[in-house]
């Protein structure tokens, strides 16, 4: 592929035969979605003096990806001076097959008694989740038992309040979900 002027291998996976002389491959890798690229394809073989030519140009464009949609509902609520429990709700809307985001990754962000937005990175392992239902629309659930120190604060600053909003990033960037609502 050709980006930004020069030319750039990209791995290639998922090739097959389609018929005699013919191969199809799906799966090639693009740095950015949403963006056009020049194609060219040459054969090789172990022995690289007997590779083939380069083919001629082609162009294609990328489209960009369905974006995840914004995680939605759920609460914070203070256990005791020192944990609390954080919830929210993947975002409802697109179905979880038809999204593209690959990667997923929640980001949080906290305010601090209305201050600043400041990312906060929760270890989602330590959360529990719940699966959706596509039946009933409701979409997949995660709780967090969190301490206070886990999110880089102690008993003394929580008398300020603290909000937080929730983000699901991809690998793509272009297929974030918006921030949802502040919690």
């Amino acid at each position: 592929r050709r980006a930004a002027g020069s030319w750039q291998e990209a791995p290639v996976g998922g090739c097959a035969p389609a018929q005699r002389g013919t191969v199809e491959c799906r799966g090639v890798a693009v740095p950015e979605s949403g963006a056009s690229y020049a194609v060219r394809v040459r054969e090789t073989c172990s022995d690289a003096g007997l590779n083939s030519p380069w083919s001629e140009e082609w162009y294609a464009e990328t489209r960009p990806p369905v974006p995840a949609a914004a995680p939605v509902g759920g609460g914070v609520a203070f256990q005791d001076g020192f944990r609390l429990s954080v919830a929210w709700s993947k975002g409802a809307g697109i179905p979880e097959y038809y999204e593209e985001c690959e990667g997923a990754t929640t980001h949080v962000e906290i305010s601090e008694g209305g201050g600043d937005w400041r990312p906060q990175e929760i270890d989602l392992s330590r959360c529990s989740s719940a699966p959706g239902s596509a039946t009933s629309g409701l979409s997949s659930s995660r709780t967090c038992e969190l301490h206070l120190s886990d999110l880089g604060l102690d008993a003394a600053s929580t008398s300020g309040g603290h909000s937080f909003r929730f983000q699901e990033r991809c690998a793509d960037p272009g297929a974030n979900s918006d921030v949802g609502p502040e919690l």
